[in-house]
Order: C-alpha cells, then structure tokens, then sequence
C-alpha cells in the first residue's frame, strides 16, 4: 500500500493532504493562532513586545518601592518624616499647589522639618529623565521626543526667571489661581500651561494639560538635582541633622587619590550622602552583557571583540575600502576598485574624521562645506570622477574611526600626537572600555596619564561605541595585512586559510 502526503507550508498556515493509493484518504489545515496585536491603527506589535512593557514597569515600580522604603527609614531615623496619619485627615490642604507653594519657599527660607522630608519623598517619586548610557559624539544634531521635551521645559523656566521647577510650577498656580478668581479658569489646583498657547501667542485652554508627561512633558534628571542642592544648601543653616554638601564633595574629589579614597569612606556617612546619592538620585549601573557575547565563527574558542576597539574600526574602514568603486566615466561605470593610493589617504583621513562624505559637500550658511572624498584625494576636477559603496545611492558616505575620532576631539591634535607616537592610544582604550567607575577612571587619568582635569571630565563623559563585531580579534590580526594589500574581506578570509577559494567549493 503506498502512502503519500503533500503539504502546502505558509507563515499562518499549514494544509496537509493524504493520498492511499493515489486516492485521497484525509485532508485538512492547522492554522496558526495570531502572533501579534493589532491597535486601532492598524500597528502590529508581538506579543513578547507587550509583555516585555509590563516587565518593565514592573522593574522600574518595585525600585522605586524600594527607594521610597529606604528614604522613609532615613527621614524618620533624622527626624524629618511627615505624620502621614494627620495630613490624611486634612481637606484642601497641602493640594498641588500648596505643594509646590512649599518648594518654592524651600530654597529661600525655613520650613518645618516634616514639610523637608515631604518634599524629598516627592522628588524621589518624580526625579526626571536620565540616560544610563554613554555615547559617542553624533554626527547631527538630533533631539529626540524626550530630548525636545526637557529642553521647551528649560526655555519655559528660563523665560519666568524661575531658579527650580518647584519654583516655576508654583508660579504657574499663581497664575491659573488669578484666572480662577477672574472666571476664566477652571480648576484652582491645577496649573497654567505655556505649552496650550499657540502660534500667536493666543492660549487654548483645550490644549492645557497641566504637569502631565502626556504629548512632551518631560522633566531632566539634572532639574530636580538643581532643585535638591537649592533647598539643601539652605535649610542646612537651620538644621545641624543635614550634614555634608555637593561643595564638601566636590572638595573631597579634588584631593590626591590616597587622602580621596580616605575622605570618600567617611563622607559616604553623612546625611546627604545617604539621601542624595545612595537613595534618591541612585541610578543602577547597567548589567553586564557579556554572556550575551557570541564566539567567533572561525576561531571558536574566542570572543568577538568589540566595535569600540581600535582594530575593529581600522577593519571596519578597510572593508568599506575594498567595496569602494569610482567611475572615471571611460567604459563601464562603477568598475574600478580604489588603487591602493588612494586607499591609504582615505584610511588616514578616516582615523580621525567621523564620516566621508562621496560626493561634493553641500554648502553652509557661511560658505563652507564639508571635506568630500576629492578633497582628500586631491582631485580639483570633481566632475572627472563618480565614487559608490557597495552599489547604493550616490549620497553615501564612509564611515570614520569613531573610537579615534572622540579621543582626537578630546585631547587636540598635539596631545594625541603624543599618545599616537607613543603607542599608547591601544592601552587608552583600554582603561576606557574597561572601567566601571566614572571616579576610578578620573583619578587613573588624572594621576596616572596627567591629563589636566577639563580632559579627564571629558574622556569620562564620552562613553564608547556599543556592540560586537563578528570577528575574534586573532581573525582581524590575520586578515588585516591581506585586506591593506588591496584583497576584499572575502579573499583575505581564503588566504588567511579561514575559507576556502571557490575553485575548491566547485571541486567539492
């Protein structure tokens, strides 16, 4: 008896079909259950990606749980936690805008202890927007919804000649209080919003929205460390309990590294030291990924190495190089690989530039323009010559060597002369990618490199390129000379005995 059955496989579905004997015997279809959601606009999105969001809101939730219960113990152990049973039994009192009424008088004048610790629990529920992650200097100038969100907040504030947004929230209460009384406002507790105005400057109070983060409203991290340093500073000269200062530890990290670490251990016991920094303003450090590192596929008991290491960007420029074509407009276009001229005056440009523009540089407001490919090359007729990458558009470019291009921004041209002529540039990198501690890092740069101070804060802040390339660092060392020699990733790959030629695949 002879038995066959056909399926007809797609992504939802899957029909089956039996035939016995050449007859059909059975048929049918198992269609898969939907795997995404689909909102009112038509926007899918997997399901994983939904319950990844309540994971997260659940993470960020259970921290902030966690810091609330910390801060309660320390006010209270200090004298400065508000009897939360009396204010509940309060009407119309300490409302939003009797709230921030007490913020704004914080930073000028003395306030009940109580009154202090309301304000500190407020600001570790609401302590604005901070990035955990460092990157490298764009190339544009991109501000991004949360970006252009705190910065319109910023021009606001600036405007009203507020010194904190406490500061400014309360004065935008004023406001709507006066309009209140006027008749043309419509609820005394919630504040006027600059954002409902329009084009013209006419308010609509349909577009108010009050403090809420909806559409824009977004808050900087650094706004509400202003507000606590304010308040702190000056309720410190009526209350002995609030001891040390951002001033007593900036002094301290001015120090030596022995007298520092010293200070550091004794300071890390105070007060502020102990609500600002290790309970209010705390910001986890990122959890290591390197078990998500993949190996290398060819030398399989190493690591990838990378992006950020100074031998994945010279590969990476190289393989950019071996795809580069040019067209001199004689014969068939986009043709001619990069002599090998041209390509070592490319990679020295790139070592410390970000991109490479292909085509001529568009002009700027002042005239000038961006360095294009013929620029480095030399060539004054830019007609004569077309250059490509990998078959795309003719507006293209090439990308620099980013790890470089920051320390160069960074240092200036004769201090990284220095490093680059000493061979030090590797081991700068290094340090870099390696450390874990901003203070640490400072204090290696400081007195271990004599970098002066303005350097160091800046090498710390700039943060390195994320990610991982595809390749162990034994794998680049041995296909980098190839590839300098003018062969493509690929034939440095077969001469490095990593693959092999297509001669032998066809044998095969």
């Amino acid at each position: 008896m002879k038995h066959i059955i056909g399926l007809d496989i797609g992504t939802n579905s899957i029909g089956w079909v039996l035939l016995e004997n050449n007859k059909i015997k059975d048929r049918g279809v198992i269609i898969f259950p939907i795997g995404t959601n689909v909102d009112k606009n038509g926007i899918e999105s997997t399901k994983n990606t939904e319950r990844r969001g309540y994971r997260g809101a659940s993470r960020m939730l259970g921290r902030y749980k966690l810091r609330r219960k910390v801060l309660r113990k320390l006010l209270e152990a200090n004298g400065f936690l508000p009897d939360f049973k009396a204010l509940n039994k309060l009407k119309d009192i300490y409302q939003s805008s009797v709230l921030y009424e007490l913020r704004a008088k914080a930073i000028d004048e003395k306030i009940p202890e109580q009154e202090i610790g309301r304000i500190f629990l407020l600001i570790n529920k609401h302590r604005g927007f901070k990035s955990n992650s460092k990157t490298l200097a764009k190339p544009d100038d991109e501000d991004g919804k949360v970006s252009s969100g705190i910065n319109e907040l910023k021009s606001f504030i600036d405007a009203s000649n507020s010194r904190t947004i406490g500061e400014y929230f309360h004065k935008m209460h004023v406001k709507s209080k006066e309009l209140f009384e006027e008749g043309n406002w419509h609820n005394i507790n919630e504040p006027y919003d600059e954002r409902a105005k329009d084009i013209e400057g006419k308010f609509i109070i349909n577009n108010s929205r009050g403090i809420r983060k909806e559409n824009g409203r977004y808050v900087g991290r650094d706004m509400y460390e202003k507000e606590f340093e304010l308040i702190w500073n000056k309720q410190k000269e009526f209350y002995p309990q609030l001891s040390g200062s951002k001033k007593e530890y900036e002094d301290i990290l001015k120090l030596t590294v022995p007298e520092k670490r010293e200070k550091l251990l004794q300071f890390k016991n105070t007060f502020y030291w102990q609500i600002r920094h290790a309970t209010i303003f705390y910001q986890r450090p990122l959890k290591s990924q390197k078990k998500y590192i993949g190996k290398c596929q060819f030398e399989t008991n190493k690591q990838t190495v990378p992006v950020s290491s100074l031998l994945f960007q010279e590969f990476r420029i190289w393989k950019q190089l071996s795809d580069l074509r040019y067209s001199d407009k004689i014969g068939d276009i986009y043709k001619n690989p990069i002599p090998k001229e041209w390509k070592e005056k490319i990679f020295e440009h790139l070592q410390i530039n970000l991109k490479l523009n292909l085509r001529e540089g568009r002009k700027k407001d002042d005239g000038s323009r961006n360095t294009d490919i013929m620029d480095v090359l030399n060539i004054a007729n830019k007609k004569q010559y077309e250059f490509i990458l990998n078959n795309e558009d003719e507006d293209s470019y090439l990308h620099g060597n980013k790890t470089l291009y920051a320390i160069h921004s960074v240092c200036g041209d004769i201090k990284y002369k220095e490093l680059l002529n000493g061979n030090k540039l590797e081991k700068l990198w290094h340090i870099l990618y390696m450390a874990k501690d901003d203070i640490w890092l400072k204090d290696t740069l400081t007195w271990k490199w004599n970098f002066n101070d303005e350097i160091a804060s800046s090498l710390v802040k700039m943060g390195l390129e994320d990610g991982f390339g595809s390749y162990s660092s034994k794998v680049l060392k041995k296909i980098l000379p190839f590839m300098k020699d003018g062969k493509d990733e690929y034939d440095s790959l077969v001469l490095a005995n990593y693959l092999k030629a297509p001669d032998e695949y066809k044998e095969e």
